[in-house]
């Protein structure tokens, strides 16, 4: 059988090849509950079958082309410029699971993979490990920093989508669940991604968005700023002075007072600590020139369409005034 490097992505613990009725199908698991699968239209009419590690399908995805051949426990793979033989990994169950009982959700990777930054990594509240979806939205989230899409879906409950599957799904254009197993598909490319899900899944929360202070910044200016100080400080403290606003921080005898541009929209006075990382996160959003920022006595905010993200403010040793 021949076969194509370039068909070989998305190498996992146990990867199977199955070539039947001129068709490839290739099947990537770590065996831990998710996986992806792909399919391809070829001319040979061979039917053959074998299971390779993750790094010897990394090897055969560095050919343009090799003939296959299967004898055993052993692959022969012949190359334009020469021969390899590496293990069939026949001892490994390889089925692809049942997804007979999923239904259609609606849900779009690409309404929530844009929030991937604000997921979690906690052992104990592991529903901040992924997104959770409602049949009202998205949210993702943890704990301090939170990432909101609003958007009516089919879901009949709620579900989490584990982080891991983030990275296979941002081609996908369709999502099913049985609220046990979700699969993402783009049938026009022949894949499929399936995995297991997350048992406990947080609400969107109702948070309350005044905004008491409220300016526009400079992207570019506000980021270039918050690189400066983060190796510094893991906080920065916003404060409007005389019309101008600051973002101070310090470490041992290092002092940094840095003066942005920004136009005030609503507000008189600010004086709050919040984290570098998550502002990072919350700007990076926007898509234009500027970003505005809203802050009330909770949190700092962005908002834009149908699209929240957030961080709660932090202690610090001045006294928080938002007004």
């Amino acid at each position: 059988m021949k076969l194509l490097g370039k068909m070989l992505h998305n190498a996992m613990l146990y990867n199977n090849v199955k070539a039947d009725n001129r068709v490839v199908t290739i099947h990537n698991t770590d065996h831990d509950g998710y996986g992806f699968v792909s399919m391809y239209a070829i001319q040979s009419s061979d039917s053959v079958e074998f299971t390779i590690s993750k790094k010897d399908y990394q090897t055969l995805s560095m050919f343009d082309q090799m003939d296959i051949a299967i004898k055993d426990n052993k692959i022969s793979v012949k190359t334009k410029n020469g021969k390899i033989t590496i293990a069939n990994l026949t001892d490994i169950d390889m089925l692809i699971p049942n997804i007979d009982d999923v239904y259609d959700t609606q849900i779009k990777p690409n309404d929530f993979l844009p929030g991937r930054k604000f997921v979690g990594n906690d052992k104990v509240k592991i529903q901040s490990n992924g997104c959770n979806c409602e049949p009202n939205g998205y949210f993702i989230s943890d704990s301090h920093v939170f990432y909101i899409f609003v958007k009516d879906t089919y879901l009949k409950n709620k579900i989490n989508i584990p982080k891991e599957a983030f990275d296979y799904i941002g081609d996908m254009t369709t999502c099913s669940t049985d609220e046990k197993i979700v699969v993402f598909a783009n049938p026009e490319r022949g894949q499929m991604f399936y995995t297991t899900l997350i048992n406990v899944s947080m609400n969107i929360p109702k948070l309350e968005y005044s905004e008491i202070f409220k300016a526009a910044f400079d992207k570019a200016e506000l980021h270039e700023t918050f690189k400066l100080l983060k190796p510094y400080s893991k906080f920065v403290e916003f404060k409007y002075i005389n019309g101008q606003m600051h973002l101070l921080t310090s470490e041992e005898t290092n002092n940094f007072d840095i003066i942005v541009s920004c136009d005030v929209i609503n507000g008189t006075k600010l004086q709050t600590y919040q984290s570098i990382d998550n502002l990072l996160k919350i700007i990076d959003l926007s898509d234009v020139s500027d970003v505005t920022l809203s802050f009330n006595k909770n949190m700092c905010f962005y908002q834009n369409d149908d699209v929240k993200a957030g961080s709660l403010h932090y202690r610090g040793t001045d006294k928080m005034e938002v007004e």
